[in-house]
């Protein structure tokens, strides 16, 4: 009781200004509104989640989208990458013979001026012939250098079946059986893959 009568010994003698609005002091309307608000909360969260939901899954199909094109560049890429070696292959295989006809040419002016003696005289400007000769199959190995493609070397090597094929066979007496002793048409490399094989004389 004392402390109930100090409260009302402490409240003031006139009563607050203006009339009370009902509205605003509506405990119902109040917790109606707060109702409402938290169900627009949830609505707009659920919406943020599916939202979130849809840009993951798009961002997930972009990044397989991404996957696969890059593997498709990739395979064009190798096929642009095979059918750049396949023509070059095919080109520089049409010149495989010129390359024979340079290699028989030296052979044959070489032999000409190694036959001189006393009373015989090479023909004029056979050693420059040869030279001519050796100075071009140079000149065309290297071009052929340029596109990876390496002459396969035969004469004094054993036969390989892989990269040659016995024409004709021989025996000379100071080579072991199955060396090749003379080259008749040059066979030709690139990266271990074998363009052209090489026709060959194996001594018997």
């Amino acid at each position: 009781m004392d402390d109930f009568s100090s409260w009302l010994a402490a409240l003031p003698d006139t009563g607050p200004d203006g009339e009370p609005d009902p509205q605003a002091c509506d405990l119902y309307t109040l917790l109606t509104e707060f109702a409402a608000l938290r169900q627009e909360i949830n609505l707009q969260t659920r919406q943020q989640r599916k939202t979130l939901r849809s840009q993951t899954e798009l961002a997930e199909q972009f990044g397989r989208l991404g996957e696969q094109f890059d593997v498709r560049i990739a395979q064009l890429d190798q096929i642009r990458d095979a059918l750049c070696q396949g023509i070059e292959e095919k080109t520089a295989a049409a010149f495989f013979d010129i390359r024979d006809a340079l290699v028989r040419g030296e052979k044959a002016t070489r032999s000409v001026a190694g036959k001189r003696g006393f009373w015989r005289r090479a023909p004029k400007g056979i050693d420059t012939l040869a030279e001519g000769y050796a100075m071009a199959r140079r000149r065309f190995d290297h071009a052929l250098d340029q596109l990876g493609i390496t002459p396969i070397v035969t004469t004094g090597r054993p036969f390989d079946a892989t990269c040659m094929r016995a024409v004709d066979k021989r025996h000379v007496a100071d080579s072991a059986p199955g060396i090749v002793i003379e080259e008749i048409a040059g066979g030709f490399i690139r990266a271990e893959k074998v363009l052209r094989t090489a026709e060959v004389v194996v001594n018997a």
